[in-house]
């Protein structure tokens, strides 16, 4: 990724004050938050430190050298190119189901953003932000016992010769938008529905990750790790397993892999 100015964007650091500005959140009180210029992945800072007990912990890198997306994929991000997020939650009840909470982060993101991109963002099964079938952020959850750290990758600035694979906020946003105020949105997000998902699971999210479906009624390749499936994806379950259809009618549910669209109705 690389960092172009934009009149929409202009070039700006990370700012505390100004990130805090905009969490409106009760949890705001007990948040730890930490700007750096440069880390490895944000992800690994916070798996390095959760004996220290903190929660909830969040860390913003201007750049990102070893970042990591799922399935082992890598997630570079240069200074002033995009947002690099990660969010330590320690869960009080059991362990979180992976895949619903990954669905119900992209929900919350999509919430966060809504002022800039009021309408066409999608979310693809399992952790991706589509605009117009490009990606715009990911998400990627890792834990150690209770605690889980949230990692999101938002592109804000791309090259005009990046991959038309992804995209940028600067190219679709409706309305100038700061960096700061995108981070603060998204942070306060998260503080507000974790404890939400924490006390009734995705239920809550399930109808607003439907609206926002990128999937649903596409068929679809499905990649696991010893074969590949082909189906009609037909939504969730409230595990957050994408439900396929295959050519035989039934529907069975996944709650891993990667999925590819074959054709769109």
């Amino acid at each position: 990724m690389y960092f172009i100015k934009s009149e929409k964007t202009p070039s700006e650091l990370f700012c505390l004050e100004k990130i805090i500005s905009e969490i409106e959140s009760p949890q705001s009180t007990r948040l730890k938050l930490d700007l750096f210029p440069s880390l490895d992945s944000t992800n690994q800072y916070l798996l390095n430190h959760i004996a220290d007990g903190r929660s909830p912990w969040a860390v913003l890198s201007e750049e990102q050298t070893a970042g990591r997306g799922r399935s082992g994929k890598s997630w570079h991000s240069t200074p002033g190119g995009s947002i690099a997020l990660s969010l330590l939650w320690k869960f009080t009840s059991k362990a979180p189901v992976f895949s619903s909470l990954s669905i119900a982060v992209g929900v919350m993101i999509i919430a966060a953003l809504k002022k800039i991109v009021p309408n066409g963002l999608t979310l693809k099964w399992p952790n991706d932000i589509l605009y117009q079938s490009r990606k715009l952020a990911g998400i990627l959850l890792e834990t150690k016992g209770s605690a889980v750290v949230i990692g999101i990758g938002l592109n804000t600035n791309l090259a005009s010769s990046s991959n038309k694979e992804w995209i940028g906020l600067s190219e679709i946003a409706e309305a100038p938008f700061s960096r700061n105020h995108i981070a603060g949105a998204i942070i306060n997000q998260l503080l507000l529905q974790l404890p939400l998902y924490e006390a009734h699971g995705f239920r809550p999210f399930m109808s607003r990750f439907q609206e926002y479906d990128f999937l649903a009624g596409k068929k679809i390749t499905l990649a696991l790790p010893d074969k590949q499936i082909i189906g009609v994806a037909t939504g969730i379950n409230h595990q957050g397993e994408l439900l396929l259809t295959d050519h035989t009618h039934k529907t069975r549910a996944y709650c891993y892999g990667e999925a590819s669209v074959l054709w769109e109705k």
